[in-house]
């Protein structure tokens, strides 16, 4: 089977863009409104900055309707 993969482009606001960059943060709470998946990629836009993560795991358990936990890391190779 073959498995594709898409990046999505967010917006992201600093505080919680430089908790990213420093490895505190390794989720997201989104709106599932774009059928995010595992092997997804997430751009993270925070002004002229951006970062791509990983999306390796999503969660639906415990959080409102219509929105997710995703799991993020970096790219293994880096």
């Amino acid at each position: 089977m073959i498995e594709y993969s898409r990046t999505h482009n967010i917006k992201i606001e600093e505080q919680y863009f430089e908790n990213v960059l420093s490895g505190r943060k390794r989720f997201e709470v989104r709106k599932d409104d774009r059928d995010y998946q595992v092997g997804d990629w997430l751009r993270l836009q925070c002004g002229a900055r951006s970062i791509a993560v990983e999306v390796i795991y999503k969660s639906t358990f415990m959080v409102e309707r219509g929105y997710c936990v995703l799991g993020i890391d970096w790219p293994k190779d880096k």
